[in-house]
């Protein structure tokens, strides 16, 4: 999982073919990962508009600099950008929607002089859910 968290990012648009695909096909207001009964994802929380969000967070993830795996667990990821002002703050509300629609993860944005960094760690057992979000579809599914 580490070694895909660090991949290129999706070059394409969401579709049919992408991993949000079936948590959008989702019956109801939330989404029950497979084989992980605790973890469910509001897909409601933010206003029901979770096709902007995945637009959005596109857009964000094509400006990606560099993927790096987290040293404290193999279910995590840093993204490095470079410094934007609008991006930082972009990200910022990305990454409070993710709360409030995924509320089991943790999203922390680092402004310094590095640039921006955005650490997304989940629970060993939604690894796949960080994946959907931030992989190409042909790592995600690995």
């Amino acid at each position: 999982m580490t070694a895909a968290l660090t991949a290129a990012p999706y070059d394409g648009p969401s579709g049919d073919g992408c991993g949000c695909a079936t948590a959008l096909a989702a019956a109801g207001a939330a989404y029950h990962f497979p084989d992980e009964a605790e973890l469910a994802c509001d897909l409601v929380a933010d206003g029901g508009d979770v096709h902007q969000r995945i637009g959005a967070w596109q857009e964000a993830l094509g400006r990606v600099e560099r993927r790096d795996p987290l040293p404290d667990t193999a279910a995590g990821v840093t993204l490095r950008f470079e410094f934007d002002v609008d991006l930082a703050g972009t990200l910022g509300r990305l990454a409070a929607a993710e709360y409030r629609c995924c509320s089991f993860g943790r999203y922390t944005l680092i402004v310094d002089s590095t640039g921006l960094r955005l650490e997304i760690r989940m629970p060993d057992d939604a690894a796949g859910t960080l994946a959907v979000v931030v992989l190409p579809d042909t790592e995600a599914a690995r």
